[in-house]
Order: structure tokens, then C-alpha cells, then sequence
């Protein structure tokens, strides 16, 4: 189980789906009592439910004998998840909602100042791109061209330009890189919290220091972990992000742990 506010997730996995089933059935139905213990009142009405993973199993979740529907995709802290991972809805979520802010803000282009128009980007669309980045980065080259787009149409809005490069729209506003090399740094950002001890514990779990006793490459190094799929495994954040943190310049990764690698990290091109 996990909590966030008033969010609540039961997840399970097993290789065989009635086991999933099953537990899922009992979880929800301890769940549910004690909510009832505890003076709390449920609301089936909102349950989601997603399989990930390949089966033809049909499941058969209930809570309160009242069946959850199984989606392909769902919900969850404002990211649409889909059961491919593919991130297709989030992506286009992300467009509809940066693409309509700067539409609306370019009625005003000829009244705002050049700074005001960046400072509005900074507030109102750039964090459309940033939010859970790191859980939907690996979406596929279509998704990322898409974003990319949709983030040179509100530069261009911006500093009211039609012919300079994309690039150099970029270096304008400080980006310092396109917005899928941003997403890398940001990766790397949380590693650099979890030598800070600041990440949460899930996270820091995930990764592992070399021994630099033997270790002639380089200072913090970080061990790569085998995974059993190329599809996923390979762009799992504890395979991905750490893969990426070692092949950074060694004078970067000793500042690992500091505010001197945040300053640092963002003049790092992906």
C-alpha cells in the first residue's frame, strides 16, 4: 500500500494473475474494514484498476461485492498511466494544456513585455513539462518530438520570434538544452539528493555506490543493476539514471552531494 494525502494504492505482483486477483480481493477487503474500524467512509465509485503486464486473464476485482473495471488507463496524482507504458494520453494532456495557455497568452503579445512573457512561461508553462518527468521521460521519439513542438511554439510566443533557431530560443530562456535533456538532469538532480539523504528512502534503495576502494574510473560511481527486460528494465530510473550519472565528467560527480552540482548539472547538455 501506498498513501499520498487522501490517495491510496493497493498494488501486487505475482506471475500467476489469480494470485493477483486474490490478493488484491483480500487487501481491499481488510482496507475497507478498517476504514469502517476507523470511522472513515470509502467511495468504490472512484476506484481505478490496471494490469500491467501480459495476460489474458480476466480479472475479477470487487470491493464491497461492487466489481472495479479493469482500464488501460488511469489516474494517478494528476499522470495518466496506460497499462503499455507508452504515456500516449499524458503526453497529449501535456500539449492541450501548455498549447491552450500559450494560445491564450498570445492574444496579450503585443502588450507584454518580453520579461513579463518569460516569467509567465517560468509559472505557467514550463512546469507543465517538468511535472513527474521522470516517471513518463522514456515515451517514445513521436511523444518527445510532440512536446518539443508544442515548448518552440511558446518561445516563439515569448520573444515574438519566427526565425531564430530553436537552440538558440533556448539559450535565451536559459534552458541550456532541449526539454528531454532537461528531464535527464532532473534525473540526475534526484540522484544527487539521494547522496544528500533528501531522497525518499524507495529511492535511495534503488541505487548503490561502488566500492571506490577498487574503483579506478572515477569517484561516485554507481553500481549498474541487471534487469530482465530491454523493453523496461533498461529505462528503469535505477538502470537509466545511473547509467547516465556515470558517464558524466568526473569533476561533476564529486561535487555529488553539494549545491555547487545543481548549478553545475543544468549547463549539462543530453
Amino acid at each position: 500500500m501506498i498513501s499520498y494525502a487522501d490517495d491510496t494504492k493497493l498494488y501486487l505482483s505475482h506471475q500467476d494473475p489469480l494470485a493477483v486477483e486474490d490478493g488484491i480481493n483480500l487487501d481491499l477487503t481488510n482496507t475497507i474494514l478498517w476504514f469502517q474500524q476507523n470511522g472513515m467512509i470509502a467511495n468504490p465509485d472512484k476506484y481505478q484498476a490496471l494490469v500491467l503486464g501480459n495476460t489474458a486473464h480476466d480479472f475479477n476485482i470487487k470491493c464491497e461485492e461492487k466489481p472495479i473495471p479493469v482500464s488501460s488507463e488511469i489516474q494517478l496524482l494528476g499522470v495518466t498511466l496506460d497499462n503499455k507504458l507508452k504515456f500516449d494520453s499524458h503526453i497529449a494532456s501535456i500539449c492541450r494544456k501548455a498549447g491552450g495557455q500559450v494560445n491564450a497568452l498570445n492574444r496579450l503579445k503585443n502588450v507584454l513585455p518580453c520579461k513579463t512573457k518569460e516569467a509567465l512561461y517560468r509559472a505557467f508553462i514550463l512546469p507543465h513539462f517538468d511535472y513527474c518527468s521522470q516517471i513518463w521521460h522514456h515515451c517514445g521519439a513521436r511523444n518527445t518530438k510532440k512536446l518539443e513542438r508544442v515548448n518552440e511554439r511558446a518561445l516563439r510566443f515569448v520573444y515574438k520570434d519566427k526565425k531564430s533557431s530553436y537552440d538558440k530560443l533556448l539559450n535565451w530562456i536559459g534552458l541550456h538544452g532541449t526539454l528531454e535533456g532537461r528531464r535527464i538532469q532532473d534525473m540526475l538532480i534526484t540522484i544527487n539528493s539521494c547522496f544528500q539523504e533528501k531522497a525518499p528512502t524507495p529511492i535511495v534503495n534503488l541505487l548503490k555506490v561502488k566500492d571506490t576502494k577498487y574503483n579506478l574510473r572515477g569517484t561516485n560511481m554507481l553500481s549498474l543493476p541487471k534487469v530482465r527486460s530491454t523493453k523496461h528494465g533498461l529505462r528503469s530510473l535505477r538502470y537509466f539514471a545511473a547509467k547516465t550519472w556515470n558517464a558524466l565528467p568526473d569533476s561533476i560527480r564529486a561535487m555529488a552531494g553539494t549545491r555547487k552540482f545543481l548549478r553545475s548539472i543544468r549547463h549539462v547538455a543530453f
